[in-house]
């Protein structure tokens, strides 16, 4: 969106023109991540929200049981493998 190769949704239009405002000013490399390797940084969107209060978690076992399996992915290193399914003709499909 930044780089003008998605369209920039309406809600989202003052906040995209404000990073392209500071981007001007400084060097800055802006690289794709697949949702899949942005596991924690998305649930804790999802979780927030719609959410009127301020949620903190002062431990571990405080985070709500997802979080708390996405961080133990993230510190085990476990790879996220993301997986597409090509369809050949409607008999034989092959993964990539």
């Amino acid at each position: 969106m930044i780089e003008g190769h998605q369209k920039i949704p309406w809600e989202m239009a003052e906040k995209i023109e404000e990073v392209k405002e500071i981007a001007s000013q400084i060097i800055v490399l802006f690289n794709h991540i697949f949702i899949e390797t942005n596991q924690l940084a998305d649930f804790i969107k999802n979780t927030t929200i719609n959410q009127e209060d301020m949620k903190q978690f002062y431990s571990f076992n405080q985070q709500p049981s997802l979080g708390r399996k996405i961080l133990n992915m993230y510190k085990n290193q476990i790879p996220t493998i993301r997986v597409r399914i090509k369809s050949i003709n409607n008999n034989h499909k092959i993964q990539t």
